[in-house]
């Protein structure tokens, strides 16, 4: 089985477990409606019509995967990114360039959103910390001068607030804009780490599959100096 066959087979397995259903409005009444090729897949894939809202879709549609032009590097750029591997040795391994590697990333991290994490037990605490921010936010906050409330941090928390700063730092800070999307991924690989990479790698499509989302690339604007 190809690299191409692999991914729609585990997101076919993810979200359409309990049989096919629309993903725009949920709708269980759907019926083949042709076949169409993707750009550089070998293959042709399944078109459905829903009947409720009368849209087409096909077997990627609302996922990470809609319209790529590379559905087969799409298995090894969640090993990249289970690895915590950089834009820049991301985009070389796989031979795209550094805005894609951007896009793609940023839609797997909107897509794993909407799934949710293991509920929290025992006793609870917050804190404040301080993360680095990128090169862009600190030209534009500059003047103004930081609070530094770590001391303000529970002692219980401060371990996993410094796993969170150091894990951070090897992407050369991190945008406001997308502060959210690495803390959801922070989280996902600290509640799995004690897996296998390939098993966390597949946990990690497999999520991001889960729920129906839909995204585009100009959602996700890189600015011109990529550097995470």
């Amino acid at each position: 089985m190809d690299e191409n066959e692999v991914i729609v087979k585990n997101l076919r397995e993810t979200r359409y477990c309990n049989g096919l259903s629309c993903p725009r409005c949920g709708g269980i009444a759907v019926k083949r409606n042709g076949t169409y090729r993707p750009k550089n897949s070998p293959g042709k894939r399944q078109r459905y019509l829903c009947n409720d809202c009368h849209k087409t879709f096909g077997e990627l549609a609302f996922s990470p995967l809609a319209g790529t032009h590379y559905p087969g590097k799409w298995t090894e750029y969640f090993g990249c990114m289970v690895q915590n591997m950089s834009l820049r040795k991301s985009a070389k391994l796989l031979d795209i360039s550094l805005s894609t590697a951007f896009i793609w990333r940023h839609k797997i991290l909107t897509a794993l959103q909407q799934s949710p994490l293991p509920a929290l037990t025992g006793g609870v605490e917050q804190g404040k910390s301080e993360i680095q921010p990128s090169e862009e936010d600190s030209k534009s906050a500059k003047g103004i001068k930081a609070r530094n409330d770590g001391d303000e941090a529970p002692k219980q928390g401060v371990n996993r607030q410094q796993c969170l700063k150091q894990w951070t730092r090897q992407f050369h800070g991190v945008s406001r804009k997308y502060f959210d999307h690495y803390l959801f991924w922070f989280l996902f690989v600290d509640f799995k780490h004690s897996i296998p990479l390939n098993d966390l790698k597949l946990a990690f499509m497999r999520e991001s599959f889960k729920t129906p989302v839909k995204l585009k690339a100009c959602q996700f604007r890189p600015c011109l100096n990529v550097t995470g």
